[in-house]
């Protein structure tokens, strides 16, 4: 990657100076480590101070084929950022049970890489505990490789609607090269690994289950290195939901059900959506343990994850294997919406924005304003207290979009503003795109290296061990590699 990436050249129509790029927009990326302020790398075209300009060590040389399928509601292939030659075997969920496709090359492509990489998810499928649950998820894999994806003659709604897997997939690939060829664009934007290629998966936002059954398998029959499900899953067993967590991050009790709820009902009675569930967890597990599986910790500001995240805290046959992340604002303090701790089942952290809150303490919303008279041990053992953990912040992470028409003679020819290709973004959604990205960049290091890339069990122990000693578990794309690459 070119070495003067963030250097703007001295106009020769104005004669405005050259200078170092204010990339103040990436700050997520210095802050885990992926680029350096004031370590520009030496280049002799560019006349600059000692300390000036940014380095990108791990960005220098073309990196090997890495790829990122996205669970979440597809994702654009015209933004400059994002051009299509970084996607690959997008497929859409909610269509069909075999899943739908807005070109009818795209059809065929995908049911031979389906048949190609079948062998990969029936090697998966045969480590299961339960044979019932294998042999129905068996029944749904042979249906995804006999049939043709459904080819839906319209133009795929990611193209033109602004969505969430956009922005994250922003985030975990965006560049400034289409087919590795550099091109202009509107801002020198960068995903965690530039290098990558995203499988957008998209799924509805709805009570189903069976369409996020399907996406798993299709992840793994077109051999994703990275599965990113930056989305929650309807958790249909309502009895297991629990009260919110004490403010040390010990979890909540257990509720009944809230059989006054007519959801209760209804779902209680869906006996395909209870046994879809069943078999959504047994392949979860299986899946988690092949390839690194990434999941966000939700943004309720609970003690525990929302599901499918909380299973890595559920008291039978917890989810060991798949990797929660939860958010961190700019100071890399968690923050206030980010569900669960280390010790309730998240990971690691990375990040993202922040949000305002007020917690009560004995049901006096005023008691931790009412310092009077309280001496220093009393505020340190208060954790809502405590300035740096309560201070909001308002910087959030920038992501892609897709720009929408705003006047009634719109037409696809008129000129774009620059800040409709852009969007604020945060959550423990942009959380965790970005440790997916960080994943399938130490994927490609190990691909560079001549060494095969990490399981879901390898990379979840990598990861754990490169975050030893911190008492907020923030990634660190540097000591990640260390254990990557050891």
């Amino acid at each position: 990657m070119s070495s003067n990436r963030f250097w703007r050249e001295p106009d020769p129509k104005n004669g405005k100076p050259g200078g170092w790029l204010p990339i103040f927009y990436l700050w997520h990326l210095e802050q885990i480590g992926v680029i350096e302020r004031g370590n520009g790398p030496i280049d002799k075209s560019i006349e600059y101070e000692p300390g000036e300009g940014y380095g990108w060590p791990y960005w220098q040389d073309e990196l090997p084929y890495s790829t990122v399928a996205i669970i979440d509601s597809g994702c654009t292939t015209r933004h400059p950022n994002l051009p299509a030659s970084a996607i690959r075997h997008g497929v859409d969920m909610a269509l069909m049970p075999v899943g739908g496709v807005y070109s009818k090359d795209d059809a065929d492509d995908i049911r031979e890489e389906r048949r190609k990489g079948k062998w990969r998810l029936d090697q998966i499928l045969k480590s299961l505990d339960v044979p019932a649950d294998a042999l129905a998820l068996q029944e749904i894999a042979d249906e995804l490789t006999d049939r043709l994806p459904d080819h839906v003659q319209t133009e795929d709604p990611a193209n033109n609607f602004a969505g969430h897997g956009t922005a994250c997939a922003g985030l975990v690939a965006g560049r400034l090269t289409d087919g590795g060829k550099e091109r202009p664009t509107v801002l020198p934007y960068y995903g965690v690994n530039p290098f990558a290629t995203i499988i957008p998966i998209a799924t509805p936002y709805s009570h189903e289950i069976r369409p996020i059954i399907a996406a798993l398998m299709h992840a793994v029959m077109v051999e994703a290195d990275v599965i990113l499900m930056p989305r929650a899953v309807n958790d249909l067993v309502l009895d297991q939901q629990r009260d919110d967590g004490t403010p040390d991050g010990k979890p909540g009790a257990w509720k009944p059900p809230a059989l006054h709820d007519l959801r209760a009902t209804r779902i209680d009675s869906d006996a395909t959506l209870k046994n879809d569930k069943q078999l959504f967890v047994a392949l979860l597990q299986a899946v988690a343990a092949w390839r690194p599986v990434v999941l966000a910790a939700g943004n309720e500001g609970r003690a525990v994850p929302t599901y499918p995240a909380s299973l890595a805290h559920q008291k039978q046959n917890p989810l060991t294997d798949a990797i929660i992340v939860g958010a961190v604002n700019a100071d890399g303090e968690p923050s206030s919406y980010s569900n669960g701790t280390p010790q309730t089942g998240v990971t690691v952290y990375a990040p993202s924005d922040d949000e305002e809150r007020i917690d009560q303490t004995n049901g006096d919303p005023l008691a931790l304003f009412d310092l009077a008279g309280r001496d220093a041990a009393w505020i340190a053992q208060q954790p809502f207290v405590r300035p740096a953990e309560n201070t909001y912040l308002p910087y959030a992470v920038l992501a892609i979009d897709v720009p929408g028409r705003t006047l009634p003679d719109a037409t696809p020819q008129q000129v774009v503003p620059m800040r409709a290709l852009y969007s604020s973004f945060g959550g423990t959604s942009a959380a965790s795109s970005i440790v997916a990205g960080a994943l399938s960049l130490a994927q490609a290091k190990r691909k560079q290296a001549g060494l095969g890339v990490l399981s879901g069990t390898e990379m979840q122990k990598c990861l754990v061990d490169s975050l030893k000693g911190q008492a907020v578990p923030v990634l660190n794309i540097a000591t990640l590699l260390e254990q990557v690459l050891a």
